[in-house]
C-alpha cells in the first residue's frame, strides 16, 4: 500500500518532474498501472518492491500514456504549473591560475 504523497515522491523520481501530492486525500492504496512508455521515456516507471512494497506497475504494448493512466485507471489528473524551486546562478567565472 502507498499513500498519495507516496505516489507523488515515486513520480517525481521516475518522470524528472517534480510532482506534488494536493489530493487532500489520506489512507493508503494499491496501485496498479498500464500504460505504453513515449519513446522519450528511457526507463518507464518501472517500479520494483523496493522503491514502494505496495506498487506494482506492468507495461503492455496496447496502453496508454502514463498521464493519461494515471487519470484513467487512478482517476488522478496531474496538472502542469510553475511554482518555487532550487536552482544555482552562476555570476562569473574565471580561469585558474597556473599556481
Amino acid at each position: 500500500a502507498t499513500s498519495m504523497a507516496g505516489l507523488a515522491r515515486i513520480l517525481t523520481k521516475k518522470l524528472n518532474r517534480k510532482v506534488i501530492d494536493e489530493t487532500g486525500i489520506d489512507g493508503l492504496y494499491d496501485v496498479r498501472l498500464k500504460w505504453t512508455p513515449s519513446k522519450s521515456q528511457s526507463n518507464p516507471l518501472n517500479i520494483s518492491r523496493s522503491d514502494n512494497p505496495g506498487l506494482s506497475t506492468t507495461t503492455e504494448l496496447g496502453s496508454t500514456s502514463i498521464f493519461t493512466a494515471i487519470q484513467e485507471q487512478l482517476g488522478l489528473k496531474l496538472e502542469s504549473s510553475k511554482g518555487p524551486g532550487e536552482f544555482f546562478v552562476i555570476d562569473s567565472a574565471e580561469k585558474s591560475s597556473e599556481n
